[in-house]
């Protein structure tokens, strides 16, 4: 396999994360480096600015890969929805332990309509039969967590939260 063209790729985002200030320091390298290359990337290309409430525990109940998973989903959906918004997109990422489980909301704002189906949030690409997996791998990780996956609508935001209960 050729890897030069991820070489490269890679290269890009680091040097872009390393061109300002982090927007997440919280120790946890697998939030901040998601977080970083996101939102910087949402920043730089659409002028959204993340609101973050960050108070990562340093023992978290999830693996790595799972985290992973569901944090790059959430951005990813919450930055292509809030590109849509002919205003200002917001992003507001908020991760803290609270009532003995950790915490992952991200809200974002969204022009249109939520589709959902049997209380499950269902793709608005129109490419469906290749889209969608992301949240109900979510909602899989979460259950096998014995957490919870919401997705509500609040005026002109999308809520997203997982509860993660600790082991």
């Amino acid at each position: 396999h050729d890897f030069s063209d991820m070489d490269r790729y890679v290269e890009s985002l680091n040097d872009m994360v390393e061109q300002s200030r982090p927007f997440s320091e919280t120790g946890n390298v697998i939030v901040d480096s998601l977080l970083n290359i996101k939102l910087k990337a949402a920043n730089h290309r659409l002028g959204i600015e993340p609101v973050l409430e960050l108070a990562v525990p340093s023992s978290l109940p999830i693996e790595n890969h799972d985290l992973c998973i569901i944090l790059g989903n959430l951005l990813d959906n919450a930055i292509e929805a809030a590109e849509k918004c002919e205003s200002e997109g917001m992003v507001l990422v908020r991760i803290v332990r609270e009532k003995r489980q950790l915490v992952i909301t991200v809200k974002n704002s969204y022009a249109g309509q939520l589709h959902l189906e049997d209380s499950r949030l269902m793709t608005s690409k129109l490419d469906e039969e290749n889209h969608g997996y992301g949240l109900a791998a979510i909602q899989d990780i979460a259950g096998r967590y014995d957490g919870t996956f919401v997705v509500k609508a609040e005026g002109d935001y999308v809520k997203a939260t997982v509860l993660i209960p600790d082991m």
